[in-house]
């Protein structure tokens, strides 16, 4: 749950809305209901699947582990198709259901000076252009 004061609340959602309502809610939000589900696991349901994350700027607090390429710094390619490159992480182009990035953008520390799009697990941190 979030604490935003109009964030959804399964128990308010069960109570203020019919079996019927919350299927056919259930069903516009995309969320995986069992048959036989009761009023209370399909708003616990919907609740959890609607609950967004806030991005998660990636620096020295909220790195996950060394491996984390911090946004706005220096990292190398070790994986995929850019293997080997090295450059500058200049923004993230998605992020995942937890908030943390998925794919970045870097601008690459070479003669050719390109902009990249490079999954963020196939990042590492790094120092300047070594």
């Amino acid at each position: 749950m979030t604490d935003s004061p109009d964030a959804p609340d399964a128990e308010k959602l069960a109570s203020d809305l019919k079996k019927p309502e919350l299927q056919a809610l259930a069903e516009v939000q995309g969320v995986d209901i069992p048959s036989g589900a009761t009023k209370a696991t399909i708003a616990e349901a919907i609740v959890a699947q609607s609950t967004p994350s806030l991005p998660v700027i990636v620096d020295g607090r909220t790195k996950r582990s060394d491996d984390d390429a911090l946004e706005g710094g220096w990292v190398r390619v070790v994986d995929g198709e850019h293997a080997g490159r090295r450059g500058a992480l200049l923004h993230v182009e998605e992020r995942g259901a937890d908030g943390y990035p998925t794919r970045c953008i870097i601008r690459t520390r070479d003669a050719m000076n390109q902009l990249l799009s490079v999954a963020y697990e196939h990042l590492r941190p790094t120092h300047a252009g070594r």
